[in-house]
């Protein structure tokens, strides 16, 4: 029987035995719908967290691609780019199903690319940063080598030259074209910073004459804007040199003897600049300057002195012979002349006690063991009773001629209820009136300063020894009899020392009490004392 060959399209008969398939049940709505729903939920969930992620990276975290600048937002890139792309790949292996993947893919792929344009915009400005910063360094650099070498004019010209080369790659960076007024003009600019840097290199080193030599070389090569504030600054070295070669002039060498010396001749050279410069204000106070800063100096190299002369008499004198006994001897030569004839009389003094074998009285705050080698009056104690007797004796008589006493050469004392006359029988700058209290005043000033003694100087010899102004109000004066005076304001001496001790100077001193002159212009008051 021959083979029957069945067409594809008709259908095949069926088995005897077999039933017809069953038709799907057609798809729940309901299902549908909240499937559809979950799929929604969980890819705008997926996307939240990408956005955030994403916010974080560019612009939140401490290390964000936003945050960094220069050659450092190249470097950051690739790094926050695989950043996103490792978070795209989390994030689509945590869907469920195709749908979702599918959605959230599209949404990404959109997200990704508008963030990887906009680094791209941040990359291509921070690199045109990095080039401007490298190009900015590079002038720096050049002028401070310039400052370093700003003694080499011809290295100067050079280190100019290559900033200007600096400044036009500078200015090429960005779109605009090559060449042009721009990049001439920056060029010139960064040449004159390194040729100015160079000239107030020589101004900062004190070679004024060199700089100004190398401004009138260069000035036409140089920006307004450096070269007026570097004529401005040759003019006020020029200025200033020329004040410290008049306060030469005025002080040719200062003495460097003592406080009361310097004192002198800084008063001295400081009325002189005064007289001389009352027209040049500004010259003036440059001078003076120079005299006050030359003034301080030299008290301070005083000061200096005299520690290392205490230190070398309080050697001195705590040494002791072989059985230990005290120093009896005067120190060598070479330290004996550098003692002034006060000091040397308080240390021979000293000398004299320890051939006694007497111990000095405790000094306040030491215990006696420590007290042994100290004690020994100073120098104006060791003269205090000289001076308060030869002071009594030209103080008895003096109340009665000194009333009204030429004292209108006392104008600021004279403004007192009464005044303090101090006779004045020596022309020493240092007067003592007791109490750890003098007047100490310099040759040809007025006016004088009552000083308190802080301490007794090494080993209470008085060398070393240190004082403190008092705001005592104090003046040269003369008598009706030609007698050389000094007024003191007694209100002003009370307030600083006490009412007692201002009793007991002047039984001490001598010093006498007296009204102020009358002023013929001034009514008396009723009631006021003549």
């Amino acid at each position: 029987m021959p083979a029957f060959n069945w067409p594809d399209w008709k259908p095949l008969p069926l088995e005897p035995d077999a039933a017809p398939e069953q038709a799907a049940p057609p798809p729940d709505p309901a299902a549908m719908r909240e499937q559809k729903i979950a799929d929604d939920t969980r890819v705008e969930d997926a996307l939240n967290r990408f956005v955030t992620a994403r916010q974080s990276a560019l612009f939140e975290a401490p290390d964000a691609f936003y945050r960094t600048q220069g050659v450092d937002a190249i470097h950051a890139a690739p790094g926050t780019t695989q950043k996103l792309d490792d978070l795209r790949g989390e994030l689509m292996d945590g869907l469920a199903n195709d749908n979702q993947r599918q959605r959230l893919g599209a949404s990404l792929d959109a997200q990704t690319q508008l963030t990887r344009e906009n680094m791209a915009r941040h990359v291509g400005e921070q690199s045109l940063a990095w080039q401007r910063q490298v190009a900015q360094d590079r002038i720096a650099t050049l002028a401070k080598e310039a400052a370093l070498h700003h003694n080499d004019d011809d290295l100067v010209d050079t280190l100019g030259h290559a900033a200007a080369t600096a400044a036009r790659a500078h200015a090429r960076v960005g779109e605009g074209p090559p060449g042009g007024q721009a990049e001439d003009a920056a060029a010139a600019t960064a040449r004159s910073g390194v040729l100015g840097a160079a000239i107030q290199t020589r101004l900062d080193s004190g070679n004024t004459g060199e700089a100004a030599a190398l401004f009138d070389k260069l000035k036409n090569q140089l920006d307004p804007t450096h070269a007026e504030p570097l004529q401005a600054n040759i003019d006020a070295a020029q200025r200033f040199d020329a004040a410290k070669a008049y306060a030469g002039q005025l002080v040719p060498q200062w003495t460097g003897g003592s406080h009361d010396e310097v004192d002198a001749q800084h008063a001295a050279a400081t009325r002189q600049n005064q007289s001389d410069n009352r027209a040049d204000p500004a010259y003036q106070a440059d001078v003076q300057h120079v005299l006050d800063v030359q003034h301080a100096t030299q008290k301070r190299g005083i000061d200096g002195a005299t520690a290392q002369r205490a230190q070398a008499v309080t050697d001195w004198l705590t040494r002791t012979g072989l059985n230990g006994e005290p120093q009896t001897s005067r120190p060598p030569p070479a330290l004996w002349k550098q003692l002034s004839p006060d000091e040397q009389a308080a240390l021979d003094k000293r000398l004299v006690v320890n051939a006694r074998g007497e111990v000095p009285p405790v000094a306040e705050g030491r215990t006696p063991a420590a007290a042994s080698n100290i004690g020994l009056p100073g120098a104006g104690a060791a003269t205090l009773g000289e001076t308060a007797k030869a002071g009594a004796e030209a103080a008895s008589g003096l109340i009665s001629r000194a009333a009204p006493y030429v004292g209108r050469a006392a104008s600021g004392v004279g403004a007192a209820a009464t005044i303090l006359l101090v006779p004045r029988n020596t022309q020493a700058t240092n007067i003592e009136l007791g109490d750890g209290l003098r007047i100490r005043s310099a040759p040809g000033q007025r006016t004088v300063t009552i000083e308190r003694q802080v301490d007794k100087g090494v080993l209470g010899t008085g060398v070393g020894a240190r004082w403190e102004e008092l705001p005592v109000q104090a003046e040269h004066a003369t008598a009706p009899d030609g007698r050389s005076i000094i007024a003191i304001d007694p209100r002003q001496l009370e307030s600083a020392i006490g009412a007692d001790a201002v009793n007991r100077i002047r039984q001490q001193a001598g010093i006498a009490m007296a009204d102020p002159p009358d002023d013929p212009a001034k009514p008396k008051e009723e009631g006021q004392a003549r």
